[in-house]
C-alpha cells in the first residue's frame, strides 16, 4: 500500500484522497445499510436453500429443483458482491 503524508498533513493511501468527516459519515452511512441489504439476502438464500432440501429427491433433480438451486448460488454470490462493496466503503481513508 503507497502512504504519503499530504499537504494537510493527513495520510493517502493508495494514492486517493482522504474524505472529509461529512462524507466519510455518508459513506458509513451506505456502507451500513448495503451490509444490512446483503443480510437480507444471506437470509433469502438460506430459505431457498431450505426449500430445496425439503423437496422430495426426485424434485430436487428436475428442473425446478436445478432453478432453485441457481437462484441460491446467485443470491449468494450477489450477497457476497454487496458486502464486499460495503467493506470497500468502510476503508475508505479520512482526513485527520
Amino acid at each position: 500500500m503507497l502512504l504519503a503524508h499530504g499537504a494537510a498533513g493527513y495520510i493517502v493511501a493508495l494514492g486517493g484522497i482522504p474524505v472529509n468527516k461529512t462524507r466519510r459519515e455518508k459513506l458509513y452511512s451506505v456502507a451500513e445499510r448495503l451490509e444490512a441489504l446483503a443480510q437480507e439476502l444471506i437470509k433469502i438464500e438460506h430459505d431457498e436453500r431450505e426449500a430445496f432440501e425439503h423437496r422430495p429427491v426426485g424434485l430436487q433433480y428436475s428442473e425446478p429443483g436445478f432453478s432453485s438451486d441457481e437462484a441460491a448460488e446467485k443470491i449468494q454470490q450477489i450477497a457476497n458482491t454487496i458486502s464486499n462493496a460495503a467493506s470497500e466503503l468502510s476503508d475508505i481513508p479520512s482526513e485527520h
